[in-house]
């Protein structure tokens, strides 16, 4: 086993809001930092195109399934890592195609990391001002028991998801390094 260093991103990318305004800051964002891995949230294509542009060596999940092209996704470095698995897991989150998306990657030492992203329901979708109950909590346990499947043959770990919903800290990009020992 080896030290091996990456870069990990977490960004809500908020959906086609504002596309205009907020497209040359998500793509001076990726150019500067240029996460090795990126965890998005509310993807659209138009986000997914401007991501597979500004940084193509990156590689995502390609798969039918409508959530990883409208609402989560994992992108890594193809120079870093290689896909050996990925799944979407359905942890009870409100909105239709929303679900707890992970995928399995290793270096070329062997190494490998498990890398996982949900977006929690958001109160008005749960129905939660009215009733004043929240569904997310419910959501992060079944995310924690699908991970605990999910982690057990890897030597590490990224998890990205929030519970707290208040705006704007869920729309904030998060970068973290990570050190694989």
């Amino acid at each position: 086993m080896t030290l091996f260093t990456f870069l990990a991103c977490t960004y809500n990318l908020s959906g086609t809001t504002r596309w205009d305004e907020r497209r040359r800051s998500l793509e001076r964002f990726l150019e500067v930092n240029r996460p090795d891995v990126l965890c998005v949230q509310e993807l659209r294509p138009e986000s997914c195109d401007l991501i597979s542009d500004t940084l193509p060596w990156m590689r995502r999940v390609g798969d039918p399934f409508p959530g990883w092209t409208e609402e989560g996704n994992i992108f890594w470095n193809s120079d870093l890592f290689d896909l050996v698995d990925y799944g979407a897991e359905d942890i009870g989150i409100v909105e239709k195609s929303r679900r707890l998306f992970w995928v399995r990657l290793v270096n070329e030492s062997g190494d490998t990391v498990v890398v996982a992203t949900a977006h929690l329901s958001w109160l008005e979708e749960a129905g939660e001002r009215g009733e004043w109950v929240t569904v997310r909590v419910a959501q992060a346990e079944a995310a924690v028991a699908s991970l605990g499947e999910l982690v057990r043959p890897t030597l590490t770990s990224v998890v990205d998801f929030f519970v707290d919903e208040i705006p704007p800290s869920d729309h904030k990009p998060i970068l973290t390094t990570y050190t694989v020992l």
